[in-house]
Parts: C-alpha cells; structure tokens; sequence
C-alpha cells in the first residue's frame, strides 16, 4: 500500500458543534479516508480556526449543521465513531437491524472489503433504504445496537439524537418532528425486544454466548460431511462467531423445517455432553413458546415436541 501524501484538518461546522475532521489524501488530492471528532468548546477558538483551512462546508454551517440534507448529516457525523464503537460486532447489528442474511453474506465472502468497509456499506445501504421514514431507520438501529451488546455504540446514537434535536437544524423536516416527539432516552427507545423464532437468523445471534466449543467438533455432531466443514478448521477472516454462526446456519439449511433443525442442533449437544449450552437453548425455545400468537401455533406444536426431547420432566408450563 502506498503511504498517503498529505493530512488535512478542517473544522466541519461551527454552529451545531464544533466537529472537525482529520482527512487522508492521495497524491492526486483525493480524499481516502477520514476520522471526524468533536473538538473541546474549552480549548477551541476563533484563533484555532484560523489555522485550518476553510472550505466549502463551512458556507452550509449556517443552516445550522452543515449539511444540506438529513442523509448526508447523519451518515457523516455519525458513522465513523459507530462503526469503530460496534467493530467485530457488525455483522451482529445488521442481522438484528433487518438486514438479509444473504445480502451481509454477499459482503462478508467480497475480499475486496475490510470488516470496517463492510460496516460502512452496510450503513450507507441502511440509511438510503430507510430514507422514506422519518427516523431514517435509527429506531431500528439503537434497538439492534442494544440487543448485539453494543450499549455504549447505542447511548453513542441517542446523544448524537439529542444534539440533533438541540440544534433546532431539521425543526421544518419530518426528521426534526419525529425528534420532538421521542423521549430521547436509551431505555425508552431500546425497549425490550422479543424472543426470536428458533433457529431464526436472530435466534441464532442470540444463542452464540452459550458455546464454546471447536466448530470441527460441534460440525461433526451435527452430522455435516467433510465438504460442508471445510471452512471450519481455518481461522474466519471476521472472527470465530461469525464463523460458529455460519455453521448452525448449516445446521438449519440441511433440514427441511426448522423445528428438525433445532433438534439436531440438540441432540449434538448432548452427545458433547454440553448440556449448559442445550438447556440455555431450549429456555430461549420455550421463551419464544410463551409469546406466540395463533399464527404461529402450528410451529409451536413442531418446537414444543423437540424440546419434550430433551427435557426430563414433561411440564413446560
């Protein structure tokens, strides 16, 4: 890799907050990459900012944030910091955000992306899907944040929603209203998410802390061929959950209906003798059972017949 040629720090907006940004540029002037903070209001001063070069961002300071819409506001104030804060987690908060399983595949199997590249597409996809609502999916966003473990990545959002709000710079936008109607408070926004359907995308996520054990080992319990555990044994490039994820994955592709899949998934821990990890499962099962709705009773029948397997008494009351 080429060193770059030159740094440039420029004071992005004044009015909204004193945001500044360190960036990176190659020999031809172009920017490749950069780090945005916030600077200490007691240090800062009209002298310091002479130092700096001004450019054009600073003739939208006026408006209040220095940007011209919502979009560009929030991906460029915001991401950098998230994405350092939620790190090997990514992949986690997209899947509990919404995103296709197959498309964060598609992502993670491109060698062309870093895991803080792939984040950061994950993002810009994220708020150009969400543009038609007016939280532009940040609601969402904060509530997989919490359930994915990164609290101080959530808190990071909400502080950035109360700036926003603070600033007054979006009060005639759907974004600015929708901000004057929340209570902007990580407990209230984060509420408790529900149980996720076994062997769900979500519910795999949600079972990974239970296990620790070689992805070989629990492969071969769980019946898949030589072919199928191939990538096991290597290190993944995006660190061993991910790598235990796409194996239950498999697990739950090679069977025709979930509720076989959860019972296979089982029966391997038992045979592991991780019995801890089967019944931290099977409660997350039954936590699901006991929020159903009616549609989905005839898939609850198929999970409460698996988990009658594996429990010695037959009350799951």
């Amino acid at each position: 890799m080429a060193p770059f040629q030159s740094m440039h720090l420029e004071i992005l907006n004044k009015k909204y907050s004193p945001l500044a940004a360190i960036a990176i540029m190659d020999g031809k002037g172009n920017m490749k990459t950069y780090l945005p903070f916030e600077l200490d209001e007691e240090v800062y001063s009209e002298n310091s900012r002479t130092v700096v070069q001004k450019t054009a961002l600073d003739t939208t300071a006026s408006n209040g944030h220095g940007y011209e819409d919502v979009e560009d506001f929030i991906r460029d104030t915001l991401m950098d910091t998230l994405l350092n804060e939620i790190f090997e987690s990514w992949w986690k908060v997209w899947i509990y955000a919404g995103v296709p399983l197959a498309k964060l595949m598609d992502f993670v199997a491109n060698p062309q992306f870093s895991s803080l590249s792939r984040s950061k597409q994950m993002f810009h996809d994220w708020l150009l899907g969400h543009a038609g609502k007016n939280d532009y999916g940040l609601t969402d966003l904060i509530k997989a944040l919490i359930r994915a473990e990164c609290k101080s990545a959530a808190q990071f959002v909400v502080n950035h929603l109360q700036k926003c709000l603070n600033s007054g710079a979006f009060r005639n936008k759907p974004f600015g209203q929708w901000l004057e109607a929340q209570n902007l408070k990580l407990e209230h926004i984060g509420s408790v998410n529900d149980a996720a359907e076994p062997m769900s995308d979500v519910f795999l996520i949600d079972i990974l802390q239970y296990f620790g054990v070689d992805c070989v080992f629990l492969g071969i319990a769980c019946g898949l061929t030589k072919q199928e555990r191939r990538d096991l044994s290597e290190p993944h490039p995006c660190g061993p959950q991910l790598q235990l994820f796409t194996l239950l994955c498999k697990v739950r592709q090679k069977e025709r209906f979930s509720h076989e899949g959860l019972c296979v998934l089982l029966k391997a821990l038992q045979q592991l003798d991780l019995n801890e990890t089967k019944e931290s499962i099977i409660l997350l099962t039954k936590k699901w059972l006991d929020t159903k709705g009616e549609s989905k009773q005839k898939d609850a029948k198929s999970f409460l017949d698996v988990i009658k397997q594996f429990t010695e008494t037959s009350s799951l009351d």
